[in-house]
């Protein structure tokens, strides 16, 4: 029951940061909101303030923010469908850019209290792939054959990228560049380099940079795994809402600042997939934005809100097949 309050407490702080970034925008550029609501379904609270409805509703799964002129074209200056090509972009992108902003400052505090692991080389562990192709305490980690590094995460990742392949370590010792060859090998517990590094605890402007390099390197691997799942490279495997509360239930298991750290995640994710140009999320709307742009007119507001419609409907369909996937996965297994 805790995992689930939990997992609802996020996914409700994520909606309404995203939600209320669309909503402070459009205020902002002068667009009447017509309702604000997290979730969907039955009304659990409702308030009526300046012509604009705000609720609660039953259904913990989404939110929306609805504003005049956005599903079909009004005459009023106040109006969604009468604001500039650029300032109804801002609007749009409102919602995710609040989505990465949540996950910058989430790791950047993980990162001020639990500190922030650097590439440059504490400790070297005799029983390590590192020890025996010569990594010495003080290197600091600059690529990993010809990939540059940047966070100890991306580190571990590209190692673990190559497996049974000979890697090139090129590292920064005493001032002069050094290259490190050895083998990649894997064993019962994964692959071990043995070695760990220094980390620097309390320093706010580190803590700072490494939340925005924290939140890139997500985004740029979702991407590059996106790509290889488009190209069949990989197979798709998607968790929905039943899978995702136990994933946050393993995060609990260990401590907060794994729970936080997957708050963090999921918000750049989040973030990240509503900005795929994909109707019925908020990159779908961006690319139909764009089109107005270069044609110089705008496309008439009810066919894209048809468009946008029968997106939606694919996206139900999508969560339903999830979840049914979900339901196998973790309930009947």
């Amino acid at each position: 029951m805790v995992t689930f309050i939990i997992a609802i407490l996020m996914f409700g702080i994520l909606i309404t940061v995203h939600e209320f970034g669309h909503y402070i925008v459009a205020r902002l550029c002068g667009i009447h909101v017509l309702d604000f609501a997290i979730g969907f379904g039955p009304s659990i609270w409702e308030k009526k303030k300046n012509g604009t409805t705000y609720a609660l509703r039953m259904i913990p799964l989404g939110g929306y923010c609805r504003m005049l002129g956005e599903e079909e074209a009004s005459d009023s200056e106040n109006a969604f469908n009468n604001k500039t090509v650029l300032q109804r972009i801002l609007v749009v992108i409102a919602g995710a850019t609040m989505n990465f902003i949540i996950a910058i400052l989430v790791f950047s505090i993980i990162g001020f209290s639990m500190g922030v692991s650097t590439l440059t080389i504490d400790t070297v562990d005799p029983a390590g792939i590192a020890y025996e192709a010569g990594v010495l305490p003080g290197d600091k980690i600059l690529k990993v054959d010809d990939v540059r590094v940047r966070l100890w995460e991306d580190l571990t990742t590209q190692i673990s990228m190559r497996e049974g392949k000979d890697t090139v370590l090129t590292v920064n010792r005493a001032g002069k560049e050094e290259k490190i060859s050895f083998h990649v090998e894997k064993n019962e517990e994964g692959t071990y380099l043995g070695i760990s590094s220094k980390v620097v605890k309390h320093s706010l402007g580190r803590s700072i940079i490494n939340g925005f390099q924290k939140t890139y390197w997500i985004v740029k691997t979702t991407i590059v795994e996106l790509v290889k799942i488009i190209t069949r490279k990989v197979a798709p495997d998607l968790i929905g809402p039943i899978g995702m509360i136990y994933v946050v239930k393993e995060a609990a298991s260990v401590g907060l600042y794994n729970v936080l750290f997957l708050f963090a995640l999921i918000s750049a994710n989040l973030g990240l997939m509503n900005l795929l140009p994909i109707p019925a999320l908020d990159g779908g709307s961006v690319l139909f934005l764009i089109i107005e742009g270069i044609r110089g007119k705008p496309i008439p507001v009810e066919k894209e809100a048809f468009v946008h419609m029968l997106g939606f409907g694919l996206l139900i369909l999508l969560m339903l097949y999830v979840g049914y996937q979900d339901f196998l996965r973790f309930i009947i297994k």
